[in-house]
């Protein structure tokens, strides 16, 4: 069983609301291996990658191809449109785990092209969790939060 150590942040805008983000380096075919912290979250349909990280990384946003129509985001704060999107076919996420390090391939992570106010960390959604059988375990008491499959 692989375990991955999450680490509990608070959001920015809400510094007392802790989340669970799992630390990581990002491997796009083409750009520089970056260290990324990527939310773990359980309510995002897709994974995708923070606009201020696919720069980091030497990504021009625009010049990205747009996803498929049927890869539009929509959350609780409404539906991004598709030509706000970019779209990244293949990616790998490197972690460091209870078994060393461990690579994973990913497919379609999505990318916000036009910040628009948006301030949207990167996410690990249920398409890369669920590929992988990866599930969440949180323990309160010792404010643990684990990433495992």
């Amino acid at each position: 069983m692989v375990k991955i150590k999450c680490i509990l942040r608070g959001d920015p805008s809400r510094p007392t609301v802790k989340r669970p983000y799992v630390a990581s380096s990002i491997r796009i075919p083409g750009y520089t291996s970056k260290p990324v912290l990527f939310l773990i979250d359980t309510g995002s349909e897709m994974s995708f990658l923070s606009p201020t990280d696919a720069e980091s990384i030497g990504i021009i946003l625009d010049d990205l191809p747009s996803p498929p129509p049927f890869l539009q985001m929509c959350g609780v704060g409404g539906l991004i449109p598709n030509y706000q999107l970019g779209f990244i076919k293949e990616y790998y996420t490197k972690f460091v785990s209870n078994n060393g390090l461990f690579e994973v391939p990913g497919e379609n992570l999505v990318v916000l092209k036009q910040d628009n106010g948006y301030k949207l960390p990167s996410v690990l959604g249920v398409d890369f969790l669920s590929k992988y059988g990866f599930t969440l375990s949180l323990d309160h008491g010792r404010s643990v939060v684990e990433l495992g499959n």
